[in-house]
């Protein structure tokens, strides 16, 4: 029987990228893009849909806010992180690299830090009047300006989200054309395949 962990050996050889960023900055974009490059997607706000639908609730902003101040306050800001492990888990199975969509804070990213010997950050950046633009235009799960402003107040003031960005192994800017955006994100897939 060898007596080093094979389990321990192969999660070295696997990447974690945590997508982080305000509300609009393009993250569910950003984690299309790793989709189409055929790289597994764990998004954290699954559990927030979980525990709506578990409580027979729809699915809407407002809705979502609740539950996401609920969870957190009464199961710690790390709550999200440690719900998504399994999922994170099963999906790297096989895998080299996995990309996680809505880290939101350092809380979040110490569980993963703790958990994979090589997790990094992608820090999102964008303008807030074209963020609130892409929010109150985006056709999946719209926002009005007022909630949005609500959204980000509790990004940042609850949560520290704009605080990760002074983690980050890769910043990127995204108030130019979606192409540039792709290509700029496609330059970071490249280079963790290679790494």
């Amino acid at each position: 029987m060898p007596d080093w962990n094979p389990g321990v050996d192969q999660m070295a050889k696997k990447v974690v990228l945590l997508i982080a960023g305000l509300c609009g900055s393009g993250k569910t974009t950003a984690a299309r893009i790793f989709r189409l490059q055929g790289i597994p997607v764990v998004r954290m706000g699954d559990a927030t849909d979980r525990f709506l639908n578990s409580k027979s609730k729809k699915i809407n902003e407002t809705n979502e806010r609740r539950a996401r101040r609920e969870l957190r306050e009464k199961f710690g800001q790390d709550y999200y992180a440690r719900e998504s492990l399994p999922k994170i888990k099963k999906e790297l199975a096989g895998r080299k690299l996995l990309a996680l969509e809505g880290l939101r804070s350092e809380e979040e990213r110490l569980v993963f830090s703790g958990e994979f010997v090589d997790c990094r950050l992608l820090y999102l950046e964008s303008s807030r009047k074209l963020r609130i633009k892409r929010l109150v235009m985006r056709k999946n799960r719209p926002l009005k300006k007022e909630q949005i402003i609500l959204r980000e107040r509790y990004e940042r003031e609850s949560l520290g989200t704009h605080r990760l960005k002074k983690k980050a192994d890769y910043l990127v800017k995204n108030d130019g054309r979606l192409e540039s955006f792709h290509e700029k994100i496609r330059q970071i897939i490249e280079r963790l395949k290679n790494d």
